[in-house]
């Protein structure tokens, strides 16, 4: 209390009763104002009157703080709780007049981080409220699955399981080149080929393979960015079998018939002034390799010169295949002619059918098969003429025999050949 109107030296001290305080108020009163009264006081000299005083309850602070949550990305967010601090006389939330409400901007489809969780709008009668966030953690998914593996070519074994991380493939010696085709369990994961992005469900770029072994790493990486698989695929690509040549030229002359991949045997006519030659293999297959007569020549490239006798010469192109086993040999004869001064027919035929010197033979006139040959008696009358001639003429004139005699030939080889001239005698009864 306060006291006003004591004079001289009196003080609350001079009373003989000191007054009485008391409220309505008690511990439980909600918050307001209550009269505060004074009573009860005497001294002798004073008449006493008394002014009532106000007691303030103020509300207590109540503060309510928003509970820190998580969840896994893309599901939907939790029930929201909060801690109450600050509740008196046993208050508790039920006696709050407004709960409070949250708030958040994560929603299933938010990203993996943190979210704030406001917490507001609550009431009481005798509380004031502050208020505490919290925060929401979305957390990443771990998932680095594939739920399917594909190649464009050849077949998985084992066939492909989610939990299965090795594989073994086998494809052909055609097959140069692959794509993958990986997709994952779970949308939010990420994968790559051979440490190529690939998005998933779609093929990879081509991978070239080598003859062997191939291996090719499929790489998943869930949405936590940490957690990972590895599929790993070997793939082995057979060696090719293809023995063929693509092309095969000469340094000179023609092959007989035309050169063709399926085609073996080969022949070719020169002339005697060719002394050597050279072959150049190009192959169907540039990882198979080639010999000719058994000296190994590069691809395209002109094998060492190859001498040439008079007749036939055998030269063996062979291919073998990348497998090491395959194997196909091209043959070329070629036939060297003799000197065209040495081609002439014998001077003398005895066609008595003794096996000797029944026919006329002209040395290597078949070499020139473009020749023509003339033969005629001593009056210059042709007697016997043939074209392409093969060293069946047998001293006879329409089917009947010539008279013994002295006969004059010409020898015609073709063009750029000097024509060749001489004499033959028939001898019959000896």
């Amino acid at each position: 209390v306060a006291y006003s109107g004591f004079v001289g030296t009196d003080n609350a001290a001079s009373l003989t009763t000191a007054p009485t305080i008391s409220t309505t108020a008690v511990t439980s009163s909600g918050a307001g104002s209550y009269p505060v009264t004074a009573s009860g006081a005497a001294a002798a000299n004073y008449t006493i009157s008394y002014v009532a005083g106000t007691l303030t309850v103020n509300p207590a602070v109540l503060t309510i703080t928003a509970n820190n949550q998580s969840r896994n990305y893309g599901l939907a967010n939790p029930a929201f709780t909060a801690t109450f601090t600050g509740f008196v006389n046993g208050d508790t939330q039920a006696g709050l007049t407004i709960q409070p409400s949250f708030v958040t901007t994560a929603t299933n489809t938010s990203s993996p981080g943190m979210y704030a969780i406001t917490v507001s709008g609550a009431s009481g009668a005798n509380y004031n409220i502050n208020y505490v966030q919290g925060s929401l953690t979305v957390i990443p998914l771990t998932n680095a699955n594939l739920s399917g593996l594909s190649l464009s070519s050849g077949t998985l074994s084992p066939f492909f399981a989610t939990g299965s991380l090795a594989y073994t493939v086998s494809v052909g010696s055609a097959t140069t080149s692959i794509s993958i085709i990986p997709t994952v369990a779970d949308a939010t994961a990420t994968v790559t080929v051979n440490g190529a992005t690939v998005i998933s469900g779609s093929a990879s770029g081509s991978i070239p393979l080598l003859v062997g072994t191939n291996t090719i790493t499929t790489k998943v990486t869930a949405q936590d960015g940490i957690t990972t698989n590895t599929y790993t695929i070997t793939i082995t690509r057979a060696p090719s079998n293809n023995a063929n040549l693509a092309y095969l030229a000469l340094s000179d002359g023609s092959l007989s018939p035309v050169f063709s991949q399926g085609t073996l045997n080969y022949t070719v006519s020169l002339g005697n002034n060719i002394s050597s030659i050279t072959i150049s293999p190009t192959l169907s297959d540039p990882n198979s390799t080639v010999k000719v007569n058994g000296t190994l020549v590069s691809n395209g490239a002109i094998s060492s010169g190859i001498h040439l006798n008079v007749g036939d010469n055998t030269i063996s192109t062979t291919v073998t295949a990348q497998d090491g086993t395959t194997q196909q040999t091209y043959t070329v004869i070629i036939h060297r002619t003799i000197a065209e001064e040495a081609v002439r027919g014998t001077n003398i035929i005895s066609p008595n059918g003794d096996g000797k010197n029944d026919a006329w033979v002209v040395k290597d006139i078949q070499l020139y098969p473009n020749n023509s040959v003339t033969v005629y008696d001593r009056a210059g009358r042709i007697v016997y003429t043939k074209k392409g001639y093969n060293n069946d003429w047998g001293g006879t004139i329409q089917g009947a025999p010539l008279s013994e005699g002295t006969y004059y030939y010409v020898i015609d080889l073709g063009p750029e050949h000097n024509k060749i001239k001489g004499y033959i005698t028939i001898v019959r009864n000896r």
